[in-house]
């Protein structure tokens, strides 16, 4: 109290800690509850689930991640949903704000899989266009 009787004005409080770089930078992947089943055999009758229900979101300047369990079958799926190479049976991904898989989610976008094919009649050069 000052000696008049009213309050000692308080100083301001301090600034707020700036969130982390990860909250602060864009959404550059968000996936959601992403599914992947295969129907197997002759009849298609033997069913497996490759992706169970997947969700996380990378923002930029973090690194991609894949949550566990069963990462050895997950993985390489789940990166070929994200690049538009193969349909998920349920759930919905976004690639730089855009829903997979329409080409504007892709225009930023390099992948090479495990396995390219690559035609015997082309040269290197004409491949790689």
């Amino acid at each position: 109290m000052t000696s008049e009787g009213s309050p000692i004005p308080s100083e301001p409080p301090p600034p707020a800690p700036a969130p982390p770089e990860s909250a602060a930078g864009e959404t550059l992947i968000r996936v959601r509850d992403l599914k992947k089943t295969f129907r197997l055999g002759f009849f298609k009758s033997e069913v497996v689930e490759a992706v169970k229900g997947v969700s996380f979101g990378v923002h930029r300047g973090e690194d991609l991640r894949l949550p566990r369990p069963q990462r050895r079958r997950q993985d390489p799926t789940t990166i070929k949903m994200l690049t538009g190479l193969i349909e998920p049976t349920a759930g919905e991904a976004y690639l730089f704000g855009h829903r997979v898989p329409a080409v504007a989610s892709r225009e930023k976008l390099g992948f090479l899989p495990e396995n390219p094919y690559v035609y015997p009649y082309l040269t290197p050069a004409r491949s790689w266009r």
